[in-house]
C-alpha cells in the first residue's frame, strides 16, 4: 500500500462538483490551466514569488472581466435588449476568479 503524504503548509480543499463543472464551461484554457494551479500539489509547489505574481494575474483576470460585465450591462440597458443569458457567462467568471485569488491569498499568507 502505497503511502500518502500530504505537501507541508497547504490545508487540503474540497471544491464543489459544481464549481469545478462551471470553471471547465466557462474558462478558457489557459485560464483552466491557471485555475488548476491554485489547488493542492500545484499550490504547494508555488514560491512567494510566484504566489504574489498569481495573485496579481488573478486579480487582473477578474477585473477584467468584471469590467466587462458592467460594460455589457450598461450596453444592454442602452438597447433595450434583453442579454440577460448573454451575459451570464461573463457574470460568473469574475467570482471564479476571485476564488483563485483567494486560494493564492491564503497560500501566501501560509509562506
Amino acid at each position: 500500500m502505497a503511502k500518502s503524504t500530504k505537501p507541508v503548509g497547504v490545508v487540503a480543499e474540497i471544491v464543489p462538483a459544481h464549481v469545478v463543472d462551471s470553471a471547465r464551461k466557462l474558462l478558457s484554457r489557459a485560464e483552466r490551466q491557471f485555475f488548476n494551479s491554485s489547488f493542492g500539489a500545484a499550490l504547494a509547489k508555488h514560491t512567494q514569488a510566484q504566489v504574489q505574481a498569481a495573485m496579481k494575474q488573478a486579480r487582473i483576470l477578474r477585473n477584467k472581466w468584471r469590467d466587462l460585465h458592467q460594460a455589457q450591462s450598461r450596453s444592454a440597458k442602452k438597447s433595450g435588449r434583453a442579454t440577460a443569458v448573454a451575459n451570464a457567462r461573463t457574470r460568473e467568471k469574475p467570482a471564479i476568479l476571485a476564488g483563485v485569488e483567494e486560494r493564492f491569498a491564503s497560500r501566501l499568507a501560509a509562506l
